[in-house]
């Protein structure tokens, strides 16, 4: 039987960026919500966030803190400290991901003078390098039941951009210029990476896909590749390339580079995300002699902070509020609903429908007609949104 399912259309955006701005001498773990800060530390040791994940209404940031003798890697949930390392030896959390209630954290800790690059799933770690060279972790992400960390692994002479697979590293680059990654992003069976790699004069900035380099600047001048987000196909680049002078924060998409700043003073993008028809960007410029922590939506800055302290917007997230309509007037039907493995689709007419998470992270492209199956096995229980390619409507569907 065919169900009749109530539409949800995104009518509002929350938009969530985590950073640091100084108070005196220390810097303080800054949550900016809508553009209203709330501290997340209280100032009297140095504090520092990486990254930004927010679902189910919690705000989760990893990030790292002072202990007055070491930097301690850290995961705030709703403002509160879980601490990832006992602060006995350097360590930082610098990217945090939550699937099927589990959370993950990528990072690194020292151990006998190296970085050892390493994964806490729940709090748990497990070491993604064996501490023979320095490693780290940059970026965690996980799709279908599998695990990726972005970063990089020293051959003992130079840097290698990294990409471990459930543990298992993969090297990105051949090790003979250095080279890190900073970011990872997964749709299907495709892995989006993004890094730089030195010519041997300057970084190159670089997305890999599937292992396979794409430049995205010519290597005549230093530039770097920060985040790396996947919507409708296309494929979005956040970072920085100099000028000769400063640093200019850019957004590449599909290789096409904007310019985000203008390279009066120094500007880098250090994070982007992309909902529905909107592109946020994460990052900072200086005022001339203070860093301002920035929000650029579709190329429009926002200034987070009043330039007073130095400050630094380091990730964004973005989550939709929704509202009601009726799928009877939409060009499709599907049943069961709620589904456990299989999801059927009826289709007036040939068309292209998309399935997302309620984070707006696209998960499938699903070509329909009038008889159509989905597996939908491999996804987690809970709910998600099904809409035409396109279309402003997203309509529920549920896996138990």
């Amino acid at each position: 039987m065919t169900l009749l399912l109530i539409a949800t259309t995104a009518t509002a955006q929350d938009v969530y960026v985590a950073g640091h701005e100084f108070q005196g001498t220390e810097a303080v773990v800054t949550l900016w919500e809508n553009g209203t800060a709330q501290t997340i530390t209280d100032g009297t040791r140095m504090a520092i966030a990486s990254s930004v994940y927010v679902t189910d209404g919690d705000v989760y940031i990893a990030g790292y803190e002072y202990n007055s003798v070491n930097y301690v890697a850290v995961l705030w949930k709703n403002g509160v400290p879980q601490y990832l390392t006992d602060g006995s030896k350097p360590a930082g959390a610098t990217s945090v991901y939550i699937a099927d209630g589990d959370v993950y954290v990528s990072g690194f800790e020292e151990e006998n003078t190296k970085n050892v690059a390493k994964l806490w799933k729940n709090g748990v770690e497990q070491a993604l390098s064996d501490g023979t060279n320095d490693a780290v972790g940059n970026s965690v992400y996980v799709a279908g039941g599998d695990v990726y960390v972005a970063g990089w692994e020293s051959n003992g002479t130079r840097s290698v951009a990294k990409l471990w697979k459930n543990g298992v590293a993969q090297d990105l680059t051949d090790g003979t210029t250095g080279a890190a990654a900073y970011s990872v992003y997964v749709v299907g069976s495709d892995v989006y990476v993004a890094g730089d790699e030195s010519n041997g004069s300057f970084y190159i900035a670089k997305v890999w896909k599937n292992g396979v380099a794409q430049s995205l600047t010519s290597g005549g001048s230093a530039a770097s590749a920060q985040s790396v987000f996947v919507f409708n196909g296309d494929v979005y680049v956040a970072g920085n390339e100099n000028n000769g002078s400063n640093s200019v924060a850019k957004l590449w998409k599909n290789g096409a580079v904007q310019t985000l700043t203008d390279g009066t003073n120094p500007g880098t993008a250090t994070s982007v995300y992309v909902l529905g028809s909107d592109v946020y960007v994460a990052g900072s410029e200086s005022n001339g002699t203070k860093s301002v922590a920035k929000l650029w939506k579709n190329g429009v800055e926002q200034a987070l902070t009043d330039g007073t302290n130095v400050a630094v917007a380091a990730s964004v997230f973005v989550t939709s509020s929704l509202g009601t309509g009726d799928i009877s007037k939409n060009n499709f039907t599907l049943y069961p609903n709620p589904a456990q493995d299989v999801l059927n689709i009826q289709a007036i007419e040939p068309t292209t429908l998309q399935l997302y998470s309620l984070q707006g992270r696209l998960l499938q492209e699903i070509e329909a007609d009038q008889n159509t199956q989905v597996d939908i096995s491999g996804l987690a229980s809970g709910i998600y949104l099904l809409k035409e390619m396109n279309g402003s409507t997203a309509y529920k569907v549920i896996k138990e």
